[in-house]
């Protein structure tokens, strides 16, 4: 008789994006994050308004990644955006403003663990892309309530991988490295 072990590891389809050295940077806003060796990190900018119908919700965006496609896309939504419900659905570029799972319409393997800067949420939720047809996505999300904010107004930071090259594992990664700075 012949035992073959066979040891699995989790990967990002992409391989492993993650792997490797990670180097400290700054997202602006008062926060730092460690990214992997030749990623480049586009810093929060100016508040923009969410969309119409949530006139006083506006984030700040970043946005960080790899030459080869990697991308994750960060924001600060306003406090403004907690409806006290959860949102429409996400769609035709808009992937949501949450500032807790409650804003959040489709949640599926939610997690919630501590990290350093805070309490971080990860899930996934559908989205979708619509011209002439529409295509189906699925959004890997994280968000990282952060117990000290630089800015109080906006207290919450979200992840969010669109292009399916990194999973909410990944996201977590990411997300336990951001810090405050003081």
């Amino acid at each position: 008789m012949v035992i073959v072990l066979v040891t699995v590891a989790a990967c990002s389809p992409a391989g492993d994006p993650l792997n490797g050295k990670l180097t400290s940077a700054s997202l602006g806003a008062g926060l730092t994050v460690s990214i992997p060796t030749g990623w480049s990190i586009t810093p929060f900018g100016e508040p923009l308004p969410v969309d119409s119908t949530m006139s006083r919700c506006t984030e700040r965006e970043a946005s960080m990644g790899s030459s080869n496609g990697v991308v994750v896309r960060l924001s600060l939504s306003a406090q403004a955006c907690d409806l006290g419900h959860a949102q429409r659905s996400p769609s035709n570029g808009s992937h949501g403003a949450y500032l807790s799972i409650h804003d959040v319409p489709d949640a599926t393997n939610v997690i919630k663990t501590v990290v350093t800067a805070g309490t971080l949420t990860t899930f996934v939720q559908p989205y979708v892309e619509c011209t002439n047809d529409c295509r189906h996505f699925t959004d890997h999300v994280a968000l990282l309530a952060l117990s000290h904010p630089p800015d109080p107004g906006r207290p919450t930071v979200m992840l969010v991988s669109d292009s399916q090259n990194l999973t909410t594992d990944d996201l977590a990664i990411l997300a336990g490295t951001v810090t405050v700075r003081s």
